[in-house]
């Protein structure tokens, strides 16, 4: 079939595919369902996507019997692949499958796949067009990965090459193709028909007769590009390549060797004939010759084979290709360290590839040693290798250590040759390893690679030091890795020489011993830790390692583990977990009973790094199909539900992916029994597996619903936040959705077995109405990344259409929102319409209005697209006609947020939605926008001067407006407001935002619009963007907000970067006019933005060398200036000088230019000026900071500073006047001090102390900061302390505030001993400072008293005070505090030492006093240092005041209980927004659970704050059950029920501000603590008639509460789903709701439990009432928590820390 005269009928995709429907379809289904796979593949743009479907498709077509098929439909088949195929060209992968369905069909009618193709080449090797981009491809294409298409090029390569040849000069001529994508591509077909048609080509190179005038043509232009025709690199690279494959293919190895042999005159700098068997090119090296013999030793080495690269120059001459061209080129180029160094180490390890590949003919070339022992060729090697370990271009260092292996294994294979036993070069290098830094990497390589031919005794007894720097590794991220590759490196060494004893193989449990003799020590250092880093990198690298190497090692670890000691539960986590994610081995066996009960310690500790070890250890598994057990399952229930609501963002991913990783245990492990049921089995094994699957297929079921009771609004962000992950990690392991843009985690192809087996159950309905109604809900949530989540999850997961009421009204909703001035509810508008483009995409098209909300599903991408631009118009012009209506009402910002969420979201085509016209439309009506916006801000519409207005001007306009639109005009005199007005910010917000959002959409529009667009087919058009041009220029230089700049200039970069990337010419342009107008700041702004993301590395390397070049040739004129204004009379100056000369000068001078300056202190008195002195000083105190920060100068380099400052010692004494000068001195003794002698240092502490006893009489500048330098000096040395002490006794009241200042920074580091002795002066002068007039002494006393009795945990042992003094100083303390004077820090120092003094109080009054202290101060409202120090009073004086005497004696004085109060507190306190008083308050109940108890252990166990709060609880009915006031304190956490009044303030709220302020507890979640309190109000309910006060107060309550609450109960029944909605999404609908199930669940059990309130209500009616509304206000959307349905069902059961209390019908 000849194809060159066959006219082939051009048919698109669709139109083949349109035919063969029309005519096949009816022959076979399989096929129809083949051809909408390929359809299917034809409309995606995602490669994985495309893949998938292709192997398919390919599955598919194998079961359909093409045989039948008729010749002429089989061709349409044929070429509807083919025409497949060239539209994904650019997609390897994808083309050879489409070649194996192609093959199929080959089998059946091979001449009509190959004339298919052939007419298909043919189309391109005979037209007269020149070869594009699209030719070649389709050529490599068809060379590369079709079997046909590879038969056909052996018919055409004479045509071709012919082709090729006339076009590949013309190439190279032109410099922006011969560097271009053309050129490479070109010069990739000639390397694969070199390759791939060896045979064809051979005979029109080597063979004179058949010699081809086009090979020649072609050979000249490839050795032009490679010696510096083309600037690409990597083009010349594969022509290095193509031309060594082209001498592969010579049929004699002498002519190919003469041929390589020939490229090596590319050394000379003139031209030279090149001759390749018959062909012979002139060769002109140009430029860049280093990278041409790299492109020609490259392609040499990787495409020739062996017996061409050791051949010599001339027949019979020595040496070789390999090692006597090759190594010189290699070994110089490495050595010069050119740009291309990295290249050139690259092709330096593949020669030594090559050698160890040759090294059998090397030897017997050479008949010797190829490597002898201190030959020049191995220093030569060695010197190349390690002088590149640790060179900074990237990759270099990475070969050097391949290089390395390569060498040691040479030098070994050479000695086992030869017979050399000795081998001395590997102890040599390991001395040389030895002494390199332990910072670097190539240390840890280069000993990895030696370790086998040492053994792990030698290099360890050689280099003691290895444990200690694995340690510092560990410490350090960049290290870790290379660190426990050395470990592990020596431990699979350690191992193979233990088990090397054939004829006593030692157990496995020996060689676990074993390996911890050596490395236990190690190990554990490193997984106890408190340093973070270490215990994790350690965990994460160390530990899998050691149990794939010896599995044993877990005993020994875990038998040196004590759960209670610091940092060994965490440690134990991490063995565990580690041990079962790499041996697959259960761990609960391990430790016996112990396991669970230390696992539950674990997980529940404050801890969260020890809480994910411990679920990581339920999570991981060595197999995903071990579905988990029953009691991983119920552990999982429990701990899930109390870590919901982290603060750390980190604790949440990681909490996500160990979930996630739970749940595809339980999908893959579910699959993997239903494919057992589907097998033989006995009736046990079935009835297991459903067992197994119930349990499975629940656990996900209930996860379900457990997230979606947690995504009302009156939950917190955290809570949402973490929900959301989970259920993301939910859906995306347990539905069916493809995720085309994961390489991973796709679903299981069986997946729809597990989904009908669930469904079946009446389970996993996971996009119910529900469900969609909550996430709907989400979308008004007050938190941005709340809004996205959620909105990602609905467009991803949930179905593409809506239902038509839940669509209708949230097309209401979301126009409401989108007019709203607010931002924030404009933004929650613009995330719904993106959700609402989404669902509708596809469907009919019609026309969307606000009177036609039922017809919004019948729309398409493009009428969207017109609706919302239609939209903006009519917000512009309600603007343009009423300012503030539009303001109030219709402001612009919003409608261009929706447009720009739903017009650049990845997800959809630009195309689809706009086009030519529609944009004209758009950017028309964005300049008229931004005219009417800037012109209200100007004061007129239109403006000709750039300069923007000026705030007063801006003011004045709006002012206008306002006055305007009120028809109130200014009456003149009147009096001015400084304030701007809600109508001001109103106007102001909304032309603000909306230029800020037109700048943002226009740039990233221009972007998206460009980066679809192919060379062809761009409907953008110079004048649209010459428009865009106008907006941006508007903007930047007219507006006067920063934020609206700050946000266009993201825009205007984009727009930029889109510009200057484009292929168009003309579009280039249009960046470089407009920045001649634009400013220099945004100039500079769009270059820095740009050259990050283009050429960031070229960037910082150019900017690098200026500064090298230009600033430390200049650095030096700086410092005599600097000497200079040391001496300035302005303090601040010579301290800014001090600063200045450390950062100018080169760390290497600053030893000399100290020497210089200490040897001009003066060592006697002399007059000298004061100035210059304390310049000097500070100077001097600069460099040492600098200088020992490092801790790198010998001491011998500082013993000429060190004296000169000893010499100078009068400059402490009174003999030096200035007390600046004296403070300054004593900083520079203080640096020194380790370098001092002692008979210096103990003068100079006489000194100081005689001159703090010495009265000191007038004010004296510098004197505060001499005495407080003197003190810290003097604090650093014990013996000096009581002289110190006794010093503060006598003191006046400054100096004693220069003392206790000193406690107050310095007490953490004091000795135990100084600190007994401040104990003690502190505490007996506490009253005396009480009352001392010094406002800022009082404080200072205070907290020195508070920071030194608290570093201590627990408190050290106070000296009692005497019982008046005692009690006047907890008087005034909480007078203080009760009178709120100090303010907050003073306040909170009070609460604390007043908590610290309690402790030995015994009167009743000041304990009452103090409790309603902690009760005020508790407030989300009271600041925050105050709630911490409650929470810190709490522990230290909260227990002792719980014991049951205290307890018992309050009651029965006053009838208030001290545990309840001080419980109450607690839950408050837990409660709270900060986290650390959420902390320290779980601390108190921790100490209380171990005081009674629980704490046989030898430590106390901080658990955390979620498990605290139901412990606290369990305590408080403990021990205040019967106390009426315990009602109270439950029912205060459980929120009001008034429903009525909440929809009543719900229907009357609107937008009555521009801003709302957030409550003063975010963090708080009353629904939550409602489910704590209520199993507790139910057990109080069963003890009913257990207490008479008990049950009094509980029937009074009843009596009060009932009628309210069935009036609220009847309310909500009767709520409608119109109104649900808008309810659904306020946080108090739902916190009230939740407070009357609360309180009326605790009714009806009181009805239950007492006949005597059974008049109140009929219990049976109550209860039935409730499920009702349960029923009704789950269909709503409302999803109630488990316990509440339980206990409105009758049935809970409430189980932690060993209380179980069930309640069920009676």
């Amino acid at each position: 079939m000849c194809a060159a005269n066959v006219t082939v009928e051009i048919m698109s995709f669709d139109e083949l595919l349109t035919s063969l429907q029309n005519c096949v379809i009816a022959e076979d289904p399989k096929l129809e369902r083949v051809f909408d796979k390929l359809s299917e593949c034809s409309r995606s743009d995602v490669k994985r996507t495309k893949e998938r479907i292709l192997d398919e498709a390919a599955q598919l077509l194998k079961t359909v019997n093409l045989h039948v098929l008729a010749r002429d439909h089989l061709e349409l088949v044929v070429r509807l692949l083919v025409c497949l195929q060239l539209q994904m060209v650019h997609i390897s992968t994808a083309c050879r499958k489409v070649d194996q369905m192609l093959q199929c069909l080959a089998i059946v009618d091979h001449q009509l796949v190959f004339g298919e193709i052939h007419a298909c080449l043919s189309s391109i090797v005979h037209s007269e067009q020149i070869f594009s981009h699209e030719h070649l491809q389709r050529a490599c294409m068809f060379l590369e990965v079709s079997s046909v298409g590879r038969d056909v090029w052996r018919e055409l390569c004479p045509a071709f090459l012919d082709k090729l040849a006339k076009f590949f000069p013309l190439i190279v001529q032109q410099e922006p193709l011969r560097d271009g994508q053309l050129c490479y591509m070109a010069v990739k077909v000639c390397l694969q028909i070199f390759q791939l048609l060896s045979r064809e080509v051979s005979f029109a190179v080597w063979v004179k007769k058949e010699r081809s005038p086009a090979m020649k043509k072609i050979l000249q232009v490839l050795a032009e590009i490679i010696f510096g025709q083309s600037c690409s690199r990597d083009t010349r690279l594969l022509a290095g390549t193509a031309m060594a494959m082209l001498i592969n293919t010579a049929s004699e190895s002498s002519a190919g060797a003469a041929a390589a042999w020939g490229l090596f005159q590319s050394s000379h700098l003139e031209p030279w004939l090149l001759t390749v068997g018959a062909l012979q090119v002139q060769c002109c090296p140009t430029s860049g010759g280093a990278l041409g013999q790299l492109a020609m030793s490259r392609g040499l080495l990787t495409c020739c084979q062996p017996h061409i690269l050791l051949s010599s120059c001339a027949e019979g001459a020595e040496g070789s290709l390999l090692l006597d061209a090759l190594f010189p080129l290699l070994y110089d180029l490495c050595e010069e360290k050119l740009n291309c160094h990295y290249l050139a180490f690259e092709v330096f390890t593949l020669w030594l590839k090559k050698v160890k590949e040759c090294l059998p003919d090397i030897w017997k070339m050479t008949g010797g040693r190829f490597l002898p022992d201190d030959s020049i060729l191995q220093q030569k090697l060695i010197s190349v290798i390690w002088t590149s370990a640790e060179s900074p271009v990237e990759g270099v260092s990475d070969c050097a250590r391949v290089t390395f292996s390569l060498l040691l294994d040479f030098y070994d294979m050479d000695c086992e040759q030869f017979g050399h036993t000795k081998k001395p070069l590997y102890l040599t290098l390991l001395h040389r390893i030895i002494q390199l830094p332990w910072e670097s990497k190539a240390k840890y390589h280069r000993l990895c690679a030696l370790l086998p031919y040492l053994g792990t005794d030698t290099v360890l007894d050689h280099y003691a030091e290895i444990p200690n720097h694995l340690l510092k590794c560990m410490s350090n991220d960049h290290l870790s890795p290379c660190g426990s590759e050395l470990y592990k490196c020596l431990i699979q060494q350690q191992r193979k020489e233990l088990s090397g004893d054939t004829l006593k193989a030692p157990s496995e449990s020996d060689l676990g011993n074993k390996w911890a003799e050596r490395w236990l020590p190690v190990l554990l250092e490193a997984l106890t830790s408190n340093i973070v880093i270490l215990q994790n990198n350690s965990s994460t690298h160390l530990l899998p390692c050691t149990f794939q190497v010896f599995p044993s090692a877990v005993e020994p670890l875990l038998a040196s583990l004590d759960p209670f000691s610091p940092g060994h539960l965490c440690a134990w986590a991490f063995i565990m977990s580690s041990y079962r994610a790499v041996t697959g081995s259960s761990p609960w066996v391990l430790q016996g009973s112990s396991t669970l009960k230390i696992l539950q310690l674990a997980l529940g500790s404050a801890d969260d790094n020890i809480r994910l070890a411990a679920l990581n250890l339920l999570c991981c598994s060595l197999k995903t199909k071990e579905i988990p057990t029953p009691e991983e399952l119920s552990i999982m229930r429990t701990f899930i539900p109390q870590n919901l609501n982290s603060e750390s963002s980190l604790f949440r991913q990681h909490f996500q992916a160990a979930v996630r990783r739970f749940l595809v245990r339980i999908r893959d492990g579910c699959l993997a029994h239903i494919k057992q049921q589907r097998g033989k089995g006995n009736s046990s094994q079935m009835e297991s597996s459903q067992e197994i699957l119930a349990l499975g297929i629940g656990f996900v079921d209930w996860l379900s619903q457990l997230v979606c009771c947690n995504l009302t609004p009156n939950h917190s962000y955290q809570r949402k936040k973490t929900v959301l992950l989970l259920l993301s990690a939910l859906l995306e392991t347990c539905t069916d959705t493809w995720s085309p843009d994961k390489r991973k985690g796709q679903p299981p192809v069986d997946m729809g077995s597990l989904l009908t087996c669930a469904t079946s159950r009446g389970q996993w309905d996971f996009f119910s109405r529900e469900k969609l109604l909550v996430l709907i809900s989400c979308l008004e949530d007050s938190t941005n990344e709340i809004r996205e989540l959620s909105a990602g999850l609905l467009v991803r997961f949930f179905p593409s259409v809506l239902p038509a009421d839940v669509a209708a009204a949230l097309l209401v909703r979301t126009k409401q929102l989108l007019r709203s001035p607010r931002v924030q509810q404009a933004q929650m508008g613009a995330l719904m319409m993106k959700v609402l483009h989404h669902k509708w995409q596809g469907l009919p098209e019609c026309q969307i209005n606000s009177a036609g909300a039922s017809s919004v599903h019948n729309i398409k991408a493009s009428s969207f697209a017109r609706f919302l631009v239609n939209e903006l118009k009519d917000h512009y012009l309600t603007a343009k006609a009423d300012v503030m209506l539009s303001a109030r009402t219709k402001p612009m910002h919003g409608v261009l947020s929706a447009l720009q969420k739903c017009l650049l979201d990845d997800r959809c085509s630009i195309s689809d939605s706009l086009d030519s016209t529609l944009i004209t439309d758009l950017l028309s009506l964005l300049k008229n926008i931004s005219l009417l916006l800037l012109g209200m801000l100007h004061g007129q519409q239109e403006t000709e001067s750039d300069a923007p207005p000026s705030f007063c001007d801006m003011g004045n306009a709006i002012s206008s407006l306002i006055a305007h639109a009120s028809e109130d005009n200014l009456v003149d005199g009147g009096e001015e407001c400084v304030l701007l007005s809600e109508e001001h910010s109103l106007v102001l917000t909304c032309c603000w935002v909306s230029l800020k959002e037109t700048g943002i959409f226009l740039g990233s529009l221009v972007e998206k619009i460009l980066s679809e667009s192919k060379p062809d087919t761009c409907f953008l058009t110079k004048q649209q963007l010459e428009t865009a041009s106008v907006i941006f220029r508007l903007i930047l230089l007219k507006c006067r907000h920063w934020g609206a700049v700050e946000g266009c200039s993201v825009g205007f970069t984009r727009y930029c970067s889109a510009l200057l990337s484009s292929s168009e010419p003309e579009f280039k342009d249009i960046p470089s006019k407009m920045l001649q107008q634009v400013n220099c700041f945004y100039i500079l702004t769009f270059l820095n933005e740009f050259g990050q993301h283009k050429s960031s590395t070229l960037f910082c390397e150019a900017t690098y060398c200026f500064l090298s070049f230009y600033l430390f040739r200049t650095l030096a004129d700086f410092l005599p200036p600097l000497f200079q204004l040391s001496a300035s009379p302005i303090y601040s100056v010579r301290v800014m000088a001090s600063k200045a000369l450390v950062a100018m000068t080169p760390p290497s001078e600053y030893v000399n230019i100290l020497i210089n300056l200490t040897a001009r202190l003066p060592r006697t008195p002399e007059r000298c000026c004061h100035n210059w002195l304390h310049g000097q000083l500070l100077h001097i105190k600069a460099l040492l900071d600098r200088t020992l920060g490092k801790d790198c100068v010998p001491a011998a380099e500082l013993h000429a500073a060190v004296s000169a400052v000893e010499a100078s010692l009068w400059l402490a004494t009174d003999i030096q006047r200035c007390p600046l000068v004296r403070a300054a001195y004593v900083t520079v003794v203080e640096s020194l001090r380790r370098f001092c002698c002692e008979t210096f240092l103990s003068t100079l502490f006489d000194v100081l102390i005689r001159e703090l006893r010495t009265p000191k009489q007038g004010l004296q500048v510098g004197l505060f900061s001499f005495h407080q330098r003197a003190i810290q000096l003097l604090g650093t040395e014990p013996k000096w302390a009581p002289d110190l002490l006794e010093t503060f006794r006598t003191a006046s009241c400054d100096l004693r505030l220069t003392l206790i200042t000193w406690v107050v920074e310095d007490h953490a580091s004091l000795n135990t001993h100084f600190k007994e002795l401040i104990q003690s002066v502190l505490q007996s002068g506490l009253r005396e400072a009480l009352l001392s007039p010094i406002a800022e002494y009082r404080r200072a006393h205070v907290a020195a008293f508070v920071g030194v009795m608290a570093t201590e945990d627990p408190p050290p042992p106070q000296v009692p005070l005497e019982e008046s003094v005692l009690l006047e100083c907890l008087d005034l303390l909480l007078r203080d505090l009760e009178d709120q004077r100090g303010g907050s820090e003073f306040l909170s120092q009070a609460l604390h030492g007043a908590s610290l003094l309690l402790s030995q109080c015994s009167q009743d009054s000041l304990i009452q006093r103090w409790c309603g202290v902690m009760e005020t101060h508790r407030s989300p409202d009271a600041a925050e240092v105050l709630r911490i120090s409650c929470a810190e009073a709490l522990c230290v004086a909260g227990l002792p005041l719980t014991s049951h005497k205290i307890r018992k004696r309050c009651f029965e004085a006053n009838g208030n209980c001290i545990s309840c109060r001080l419980l109450n507190t607690g839950l408050y306190l837990l409660q709270d927004q900060s986290q650390q008083v959420r902390t320290k308050a779980a601390r108190f109940i921790s100490m209380l659970h171990h005081a009674r108890g629980g704490g046989a252990q030898r430590s106390l166990y901080l658990m955390q704050v979620n498990l605290a709060i139901p412990l606290l609880l369990e305590l408080l009915l403990e021990e205040c059950w019967d106390i009426p006031s315990t009602l109270e304190v439950l029912l205060c956490h459980v929120p009001h029920s008034d429903l009525r009044s909440v929809l009543s303030e719900i229907a009357d709220s609107g937008c009555g501000s521009l801003y709302e302020q957030d409550d003063a507890n975010v963090f708080a979640e009353p629904s939550v603590m409602s489910e704590y309190v209520l199993p507790y109000l139910l057990l109080m309910a069963e003890k009913y008639s257990e207490s008479s006060a008990m049950a009094q107060r509980l029937s009074t309550w009843a009596e009060e509460n009932a009628a309210p609450l069935l009036d609220n109960l009847t309310l909500c029944k009767s709520l409608q789903p119109a109104e649900m909605l808008t309810l659904l999404t306020d946080p108090r609908f739902h916190n009230t709701l939740c407070g009357l199930l609360t309180r009326a669940t605790f009714l009806l059990h009181l009805s239950k439990t007492c006949d005597r309130l059974q008049h109140l209500c009929d219990p049976s009616a109550l209860q039935m009432t409730l499920k009702d509304i349960c029923t009704h206000l789950s269909e709503q959307g409302v999803h109630l928590k488990s316990s509440l349905a339980s206990a409105v069902a009758g049935d809970l059961r409430l189980s932690y820390h060993g209380l179980s209390i069930l309640s069920k019908d009676r």
